[in-house]
């Protein structure tokens, strides 16, 4: 039975706890990407979850990948154009190690300048080795998503890219970390002891009132419920 409990900042963490098994997932899930960027910052949410490992990992003098190693968490992150999901699995006897860890995504980011252009480099070269812009998904989407945000890349254009430093990503981590803009989710091997120490430590953190309640809800192209039969190609080694 799923359980939703309140922390005290009021963020919520939906609960579905499984006890025949021997590990936890435990997720944070951000209303963002492409759905909710304007043009000009179209790859901001996917710079700010790059953002937010280099500055988590900061914080441990470098030692957080081997930190997760020691304990056999799993931690990562994918950006995707309504959302952004934050996951660290392992197994039950190291959840509160997860909850450390986790909360710090609501720690302020700290960035040099040269440790942003870094990670500007990681995306410009990710950009060049997965060519989102000229891939099939990216192809339909322009198709299907005409004229709305959805259209729009994940990773953004690299003319964008250039513009974001640390100023820009911490006022993204603001807009993006608010009460009504996230929610936790856990599931597998944790109990309610578990959760109420991830309520604590997320409760610590202040956050600021939402500017804008994102509703999840995708656009209507001006052509729903009236396109005509028509044959896309996309030519492509």
């Amino acid at each position: 039975m799923e359980i939703c409990q309140i922390a005290g900042n009021r963020v919520p963490i939906y609960y579905y706890p499984n006890e025949a098994l021997h590990g936890f997932c435990l997720c944070l899930y951000l209303r963002a990407g492409a759905l909710y960027e304007a043009d000009a910052d179209n790859g901001i949410t996917h710079f700010f979850e790059h953002a937010v490992f280099r500055s988590l990992n900061r914080r441990v003098n470098g030692g957080l990948y081997a930190l997760t190693d020691r304990l056999g968490l799993a931690f990562n992150a994918c950006t995707y154009r309504e959302l952004v999901q934050f996951s660290i699995s392992g197994a039950s006897e190291h959840f509160a190690e997860a909850v450390q860890i986790i909360a710090g995504l609501f720690e302020p980011l700290e960035l040099s300048g040269a440790e942003v252009e870094m990670e500007r480099r990681r995306i410009k070269a990710e950009l060049r080795e997965s060519d989102e812009q000229r891939s099939l998904d990216y192809f339909a989407s322009r198709i299907v998503w005409k004229d709305t945000t959805l259209c729009r890349s994940i990773m953004g254009p690299r003319a964008n890219l250039d513009r974001m430093g640390p100023e820009r990503l911490a006022a993204a981590q603001r807009d993006l970390l608010t009460a009504e803009n996230c929610f936790f989710y856990v599931t597998g091997r944790a109990t309610a002891d578990d959760v109420a120490a991830l309520s604590r430590a997320v409760s610590r953190h202040e956050l600021s009132p939402a500017r804008v309640v994102r509703d999840n809800m995708a656009p209507r192209p001006a052509e729903f419920f009236q396109r005509q039969g028509c044959v896309a190609v996309k030519n492509a080694d």
